[in-house]
């Protein structure tokens, strides 16, 4: 019995070793409930705007984000739960990526996906220097670039939503399959 459920575990998780699942619901919170280290570093970048702050629960971590528009361009700054910066997305167009970059992510695509659509892409900077950056009043030594593309795609004659990682050559990094609703119940 136990070699038929492990032989189970093999097959059945035989498509999905390389990606992880990712599950994430937003509650909308008052900046009063954000850890004070975020607010001081989203107030740093002046925004014209509003900000707008959630909490964001996952399969196993808690972060806050701060989300607004600034010259036409929608961002989002995510924290972790004690306020530590984790990275700043803003979205962005297929042509901001350069060239070489999109057709190297677009290749990656063609390969590893029977049939996709480019729901919506970010850049993503990270790194200590990243708010020097947006600031323009630093070292930018160690900013991290990366794109972020959800996009839905078929699988197994089904269509899944998944965001995937690139860095900013246009090199694969990760992937996770994207949950929209988690349930707790078993499904049959």
């Amino acid at each position: 019995m136990r070699k038929i459920l492990v032989l189970f575990l093999i097959v059945f998780t035989s498509n999905q070793v390389f990606t992880q699942v990712k599950f994430e619901k937003e509650i909308r919170v008052k900046e009063r409930d954000v850890p004070g280290v975020a607010l001081r570093f989203v107030d740093k970048l002046e925004f014209p705007k509003k900000v707008k702050w959630f909490k964001e629960i996952g399969l196993d971590r808690i972060s806050y984000e701060a989300k607004t528009k600034k010259m036409g361009q929608w961002y989002s700054i995510e924290f972790s739960a004690d306020g530590t910066f984790e990275d700043l997305e803003i979205v962005i167009e297929p042509n901001e990526i350069p060239d070489a970059s999109y057709k190297r992510i677009i290749s990656y695509f063609n390969e590893k996906h029977e049939k996709f659509s480019i729901e919506k892409i970010q850049i993503q900077y990270s790194g200590n220097h990243t708010l020097n950056y947006f600031l323009s009043s630093g070292p930018v030594v160690d900013l991290i670039i990366r794109y972020e593309i959800v996009l839905s795609s078929k699988v197994e004659g089904a269509y899944i939503l998944l965001e995937e990682l690139f860095d900013n050559e246009g090199n694969f990094l990760n992937s996770s399959r994207i949950i929209l609703e988690r349930s707790d119940n078993i499904v049959y």
